[in-house]
């Protein structure tokens, strides 16, 4: 997709901004190293050889969307802190995550935490859109961990002895394996599924499904949870505030207030619509379009 008319360059001692793509071939990041970068026009972040990230170096990039970084082992301090669209961290060695180093990621959607094993208080705090928790090596959760995120699907630390009770700050629990750990409370309301559990209202499981069976959605009326989560009581779509995306095809006004606060919300297509009202879209800090 082409995001600029021209070509830009912009060259630091170690980076180089293409277009809207950030490229670093520093070890360690710094902001230092990115100062002379116009951090509205980065959206993508290309860092093949960064080990680590110091504090505060990509807080507040608003429109920065994708993270390459497979040799990445550490998030320091606010690193990330307030990236509103960012959606994916690619890289597999990511060990520590220190406090605030994804705070207010809302449109966080993927990373790979397999190798974490640091995990400090407020690492994820207003992750919204962040429902799949994976991470083989982590022995603790502190119980702030995911403040503001109230969000988590699925849950799999098969070394993972304390808890921290964070588990009752996640009502829409799905799948769960927690080997390591006796003492679960949680409120989830609907089946929580597990393939080594027995606590209360769980489904003993074979095994643990792929993230990719998961990854299939249907909206269906009849469906006993999304009536339940998704409809009023007068059979009304109540739109959540994790949506990601708006297609409305036969809108022409769009009420007051009526997509407020929706952070993770992407995208809206509205081709019929003539009349948006007074912050229909108020908040929406991750939208693109």
């Amino acid at each position: 997709q082409k995001l600029c008319d021209t070509p830009q360059y912009l060259m630091t001692d170690k980076a180089i901004l293409v277009q809207n793509t950030l490229i670093c071939t520093a070890e360690i990041l710094s902001e230092e190293v990115i100062k002379h970068i116009d951090k509205s026009q980065v959206f993508y972040l290309v860092v093949p050889f960064a080990k680590q990230i110091d504090k505060n170096t990509f807080y507040a990039y608003y429109k920065l969307r994708w993270v390459y970084a497979p040799n990445l082992m550490r998030i320091l301090y606010q690193c990330f802190s307030e990236c509103y669209s960012l959606y994916e961290i690619v890289g597999e060695q990511i060990s520590a995550i220190e406090k605030n180093g994804l705070n207010g990621c809302v449109s966080l959607s993927k990373i790979s935490l397999n190798n974490l094993a640091i995990f400090s208080e407020g690492s994820f705090p207003y992750c919204r859109s962040l429902q799949i928790f994976k991470a083989k090596q982590l022995k603790c959760i502190p119980k702030t961990a995911f403040s503001g995120n109230n969000s988590l699907f699925y849950i799999d630390c098969e070394n993972l002895a304390d808890t921290k009770d964070f588990l009752f700050e996640q009502p829409c629990l799905g799948y769960v394996h927690l080997p390591l750990t006796n003492d679960i409370k949680h409120r989830t309301q609907t089946l929580i599924k597990s393939d080594v559990h027995s606590l209360d209202n769980c489904q003993q499981i074979d095994r643990m499904p792929p993230i990719e069976e998961l990854q299939q959605f249907r909206f269906n009326k009849g469906n006993k949870f999304q009536k339940q989560h998704l409809y009023h009581q007068n059979n009304q779509l109540n739109i959540p505030l994790n949506v990601r995306g708006l297609v409305l095809s036969k809108a022409v006004v769009i009420t007051e207030k009526a997509f407020e606060n929706r952070q993770q919300l992407l995208f809206a297509l509205c081709p019929s619509v003539t009349t948006v009202e007074q912050k229909a879209f108020g908040y929406c800090f991750s939208m693109r379009r």
